[in-house]
């Protein structure tokens, strides 16, 4: 079973997402916050994560800086509500994505995000 972690400061996202996937049979594990994120990686090691960019606590970047220093490889989706075409989502996305981090991160969904979509996304990236 694929392991998916959701971090995001929205409860209501979070809750959403999570019954979704695990209608689908995901074994998810959530945060609600960057550093919330870190205690649950120190036991769990997901497949795939779905990474909030704007949450209070440890930033993204740093997250995924952990991440590297404990050795684990996850496939991340950055989960954001900045529109994917916005000229601030770009400079955004161009702060956050280092040469370094390019290995982790597989794409950014937009919310609201189309359900099926979701799901799809997280399929073909376990796929790779």
């Amino acid at each position: 079973m694929a392991k998916v972690m959701i971090v995001d400061d929205e409860i209501h996202t979070v809750r959403l997402v999570k019954r979704l996937l695990e209608r689908e049979g995901y074994d998810v594990s959530f945060a609600y916050n960057g550093d919330e994120a870190l205690k649950v990686l120190s036991s769990v090691t997901p497949d795939v994560m779905l990474l909030d960019i704007m949450m209070h606590g440890l930033p993204p970047k740093d997250v995924i800086k952990s991440l590297r220093k404990m050795g684990k490889k996850v496939r991340i989706f950055y989960f954001s509500a900045l529109k994917e075409n916005h000229e601030t989502t770009d400079r955004i996305k161009k702060e956050l994505i280092s040469e370094d981090d390019k290995d982790y991160i597989v794409g950014y969904i937009e919310k609201p995000f189309d359900n099926q979509d979701l799901l799809n996304r997280i399929k073909k990236a376990l796929k790779n």
